[in-house]
């Protein structure tokens, strides 16, 4: 699924109809069998997580809204940069959140993301927009062996590829 021109679309997961930094991830993942079709996260909204009431005090600072990154920790193992390889999902900290996610193709030349008002596009994960001067974490949806058990596609440390 590679999705790519697919517009944005808030809480939405519809190849060349409509998704957000969130759902294409998730579908991607669901498309080649890691991650259950049955999988529904809670009702959100990128634009939620960098407006909300949680994350402006009573001080009126920003604080860290955790909603789309604790998601993630249930999904995904956190690992470090020297670890990255293709399909894995790259998190950048907007405002107070780990609220912005892509998938990395090639890192760092290339990750796919979708943006409000562009939808899905390749980007530099480094030297491009907003990425290259937001903190990154890094996450792997395989975490053992077990992990791609019955998954319908394999990494061969190089792409993914049908079994």
């Amino acid at each position: 699924m590679n999705g790519k021109g697919t517009p944005y679309h808030d809480h939405s997961g519809v190849k060349f109809i409509g998704c957000d930094c969130a759902f294409y991830p998730l579908r991607v993942n669901q498309a080649i069998g890691l991650i259950a079709n049955s999988f529904r996260p809670p009702r959100y909204s990128p634009q939620q997580w960098i407006n909300s009431p949680s994350q402006i005090d009573k001080m009126h600072l920003r604080v860290e809204d955790t909603t789309y990154l604790d998601i993630v920790q249930k999904l995904f193992v956190e690992i470090p940069l020297s670890n990255v390889l293709p399909g894995d999902l790259m998190l950048t900290l907007v405002v107070a959140s780990w609220s912005h996610g892509a998938i990395i193709v090639n890192y760092p030349d290339r990750v796919l993301h979708a943006v409000k008002g562009y939808g899905v596009v390749p980007s530099h994960a480094t030297r491009e927009g907003f990425w290259a001067r937001l903190p990154k974490r890094y996450f792997s949806i395989i975490k053992d062996s077990k992990t791609l058990e019955g998954a319908p596609c394999v990494f061969d440390g190089k792409r993914w590829a049908k079994q």
